[in-house]
């Protein structure tokens, strides 16, 4: 897990890799006092894309553009739009 800056209530607090409910069971305040900082929020919700994408969504558009170009046709690319869809929802 990567480092994240932690806010206690707006201001920085601390780095931690672990989860807000830990933090502030370790620190002794409120977890609704507590929020990660959203630079590394979004940073880490960019790279859990970026993997879905290589794992989930970029075989079905190689194997669609492979079958498309052995065919002689346009790749029928409907599969992966569809998993860049639900990457996009869930992240």
């Amino acid at each position: 897990m990567t480092m994240k800056r932690v806010l206690l209530k707006g201001e920085f607090f601390a780095e931690w890799d672990g989860t807000l409910d830990e933090a502030a069971a370790l620190a002794g305040v409120p977890v609704g006092d507590l929020a990660f900082h959203p630079d590394d929020v979004l940073a880490e919700v960019q790279e859990l894309r970026r993997q879905a994408y290589r794992t989930e969504s970029d075989p079905l558009r190689l194997e669609a553009e492979f079958d498309a170009i052995a065919a002689g046709t346009e790749p029928d690319l409907a599969a992966w739009v569809a998993a860049v869809q639900a990457i996009k929802e869930r992240y």
